[in-house]
């Protein structure tokens, strides 16, 4: 009886747990995707070397103003590496990371464009 009770009580607060989880709205944000190894940093403000000599692989995307965002889905922005761009995407707390870093939000891209060349 007991372990139908916590079912219950799991499917009626699955839903709610859900949203919670979903509640970031999709933010609008240009700035550039870099390889990680490729990003040096001046004080607080970070930018991107398109010719560095370790690239990692791992793309992060640099911000208008130097801030550094980890990147959930590497698969869309991977063409994309060194390119300032457009983008949509959601801040989004990943599942499993390490305890140092949960309080970081990462981003999820929804849509990504290269930005024309100026």
């Amino acid at each position: 009886m007991k372990c139908l009770a916590w079912f219950f009580l799991l499917a009626l607060c699955s839903p709610v747990l859900m949203h919670a989880q979903d509640s970031s709205s999709p933010e609008q944000m240009k700035g550039t995707i870099c390889d990680s190894g490729c990003v040096t940093r001046k004080g607080n403000v970070a930018t991107c070397q398109p010719t560095c000599a370790k690239p990692n692989g791992i793309a992060v995307f640099i911000d208008e103003h130097g801030a550094v965002r980890q990147i959930l889905n590497q698969d869309i922005c991977k063409p994309h590496l060194g390119k300032q761009v457009d983008m949509t995407a959601v801040p989004e707390k990943p599942g499993i990371v390490p305890v140092v870093r949960q309080q970081e939000m990462w981003l999820h891209i929804q849509d990504l464009h290269d930005m024309p060349a100026q």
